[in-house]
């Protein structure tokens, strides 16, 4: 799931996990939608009806202080 920044309590930068090249797909929600973005070719078919966007997720660059 794209990350906004996260909370007062994150650490996901200090234990460098904030970042990955191994998804599938991600997902982020909007007031009332969602944007997608597949890497995986086998979840197509799920979301072949949806509009098409150029939707790349967004990693989180610092901890919160």
């Amino acid at each position: 799931m794209d990350c906004n920044g996260g909370d007062d309590n994150c650490f996901c930068v200090s234990m460098n996990s904030n970042t990955t090249e191994n998804w599938a797909f991600a997902i982020k929600q909007l007031d009332r939608e969602y944007l997608l973005s597949i890497r995986d070719n086998e979840f197509e078919t799920y979301f072949s009806e949806c509009e098409k966007t150029n939707f790349s997720p967004e990693f989180v660059k610092q901890n919160k202080l």
